[in-house]
C-alpha cells in the first residue's frame, strides 16, 4: 500500500498530487496517514502543495497542520524499483556512536525526519530500534537511515533532523532528550564520516539560538550520497 502511495506515474505525479488537484481534503488526510510525501516533485517540478489553487488547501500543508505530519515508521529501506527516481541523488546515514553527558537512558532511540524552512515535516518520520549497546554515556546504534526523497526534489533550505528520544517516567512515553541536524544542500553535501553537536530541546533547526547540550555531547555518523 505504501508503494502505491508514494510511487509516481509517467507525469511524475503521486496520489497526493492528484488529491490536491481534485481538492479532496479527506483523501489528502488519508494519504498522509499512509505515508505520503509532500516533497516529491512531478516532471514539471511541482510538489503537491504547488498545485493547490486556494489558501484553505495550502493550509493543509502548513506547519502545525495535523495531517502534515505522517505517522512514524520503522527504518525504511533505500528506495528502489518504481519508487526510485532515476539519476537523482539519495542520502543515507549510518548512525554509529552517540556520546551524551547525563548518564544511562531508558530505551534510547532516534526519530529522524526532514523539515523545510516553514518548519513543516516533508519526509516520513522514521524511528530506529533502541541502541544496540549502551555503556554509560556512550550509545551505539549501527543502523542506516535512508531519505526517501531525492535531494533534487527537496525544497531549498531543507534539513534532516535527528531526535534522540528516551523513556519519560512522568508521561509514560518517549521524550526528546537532545537532537541535531544537517542541511540537505545538494551543492555542498558529500559522502564522509561526520560528527554533529547535540542540542537541547526545543527542536528548531532554524532558530537563531541553539542550546548546546552540556558536557561533551556529540553524534557520529557516516553520510553516503548515491544515485
Amino acid at each position: 500500500m505504501e508503494d502505491q502511495v508514494i510511487s509516481k506515474d509517467t507525469l511524475g505525479n503521486t496520489s497526493l498530487h492528484y488529491a490536491v488537484i481534485q481538492e479532496c481534503d479527506d483523501l489528502i488526510e488519508s494519504l498522509f496517514k499512509k505515508g505520503a510525501l509532500t516533497a516529491i516533485r512531478n516532471n514539471a517540478g511541482d510538489t503537491p502543495v504547488d498545485l493547490a489553487n486556494d489558501e484553505s488547501m495550502r493550509e493543509l500543508f502548513a506547519p502545525g497542520a495535523v495531517v502534515a505530519v505522517p505517522a512514524d515508521r520503522s527504518l525504511l529501506p533505500r528506495p528502489s524499483g518504481p519508487l526510485k527516481v532515476r539519476d537523482d541523488t539519495y542520502v543515507s546515514v549510518l548512525l554509529s556512536a552517540v556520546a551524551i553527558a547525563g548518564g544511562v537512558m531508558q530505551t534510547p532511540h532516534f526519530r529522524i525526519y526532514s523539515m523545510d524552512p516553514r518548519r513543516a515535516v516533508v519526509d516520513t518520520p522514521q524511528t530506529t530500534p533502541d541502541a544496540l549497546i549502551q555503556d554509560g554515556p556512550s550509545l551505539w546504534f549501527g543502523k542506516t537511515w535512508h531519505l526517501q526523497v531525492p535531494l533534487e526534489h527537496m525544497t531549498e533550505g531543507c534539513v534532516a533532523v535527528f531526535e534522540l528520544l528516551r523513556y519519560d517516567y512522568h508521561t509514560d512515553g518517549p521524550e526528546v532528550f537532545c537532537w541535531t541536524f544537517f542541511r540537505l544542500d545538494l551543492s555542498k553535501i558529500t559522502s564522509a564520516p561526520l560528527t554533529f553537536e547535540m542540542y537541547s530541546p526545543p527542536v528548531d533547526p532554524y532558530s537563531q539560538i541553539l542550546a548546546r547540550m552540556p558536557g561533551d555531547s556529540f553524534f557520529q555518523a557516516e553520510l553516503n550520497i548515491s544515485l
